[in-house]
């Protein structure tokens, strides 16, 4: 899983296109089972890859479709993506897969955001602490599309065993 920096000294289509070329020239020949994930980025200055359409731009020129999208929660939601409630989930999840596809989705980090949606930076808290709230990740668990998901708490290390309880115990009640 890797982040896919920045287009800060070069035009962003230019910087979309360093980034395939560079997913394709490390897949070349390779034939593990590892799966490659792009992890969505929170927004900020010039990074790639904040939202779908441009991880859409990466994965048309990417030659393989075997690589796949991590979701973080706060990095989507400081990119403006709205994770708030049922309504909002719905919509950004119907956005993700109209750009990007739910197909290419394997993974979420689960964090809740420090900063307010579309602030674009990348400030990740402990569940229902910060913007997001609980009622987004309840609306997230509950979201039918995102049944198979994997969910990765990537929180502050000192509350990460609460938030997995908390989710585990979301998830019993759903």
């Amino acid at each position: 899983m890797f982040h896919p920096g920045s287009a800060r000294d070069v035009p962003l289509s230019m910087g979309i296109r360093m980034v395939a070329e560079g997913i394709n020239e490390l897949l070349e020949g390779y034939k593990g089972s590892t799966q490659l994930l792009i992890e969505i980025s929170a927004g900020s200055g010039n990074v790639i890859g904040d939202t779908f359409d441009e991880i859409r731009d990466i994965l048309k020129q990417v030659k393989r479709d075997d690589v796949g999208v991590c979701f973080d929660t706060a990095h989507a939601f400081a990119s403006g993506y709205d994770l708030r409630d049922e309504k909002a989930v719905a919509a950004t999840f119907d956005a993700f897969d109209k750009e990007v596809g739910l197909e290419r989705l394997v993974m979420s980090h689960c964090n809740d955001s420090k900063v307010d949606l579309g602030a674009k930076k990348d400030r990740h808290d402990w569940l229902g602490q910060g913007f997001i709230g609980l009622k987004g990740f309840e609306a997230m668990l509950k979201e039918e599309r995102l049944k198979n998901l994997f969910w990765i708490v990537e929180t502050p290390i000192e509350g990460q065993a609460a938030d997995v309880t908390t989710l585990k115990e979301m998830r019993a009640r759903l």
